[in-house]
């Protein structure tokens, strides 16, 4: 093997680690920003009964999506604005 063959697959490897260390990063910044992470920065905007207004525009038309590529997450957002108020796990 030459050494351009050995540079080419060193370049593989780092580039597929550094894709599996961004999706773990990803996934545990969805885990911690769940309902008591929103609660918790947005204690007015979540009633007792559990619903949840956005803190960008408040409105309480609250949307989710699940997110497909295996993160079994699901995306709670405002169908407002459209922005991620916070994450969930699937069930």
């Amino acid at each position: 093997m030459g050494q351009s063959e050995n540079w080419f697959i060193a370049l593989v490897v780092i580039v597929f680690s550094a894709m599996i260390v961004w999706r773990f990063l990803r996934i545990m910044k969805m885990r911690k920003w769940n309902l008591a992470w929103y609660r918790g920065e947005f204690p007015s905007l979540v009633a007792r009964d559990g619903r949840v207004t956005c803190y960008s525009c408040n409105s309480s038309n609250i949307g989710t999506e699940r997110l497909m590529e295996g993160m079994y997450m699901r995306r709670h957002f405002c169908r407002h604005c459209g922005i991620t108020l916070y994450y969930s796990p699937e069930s």
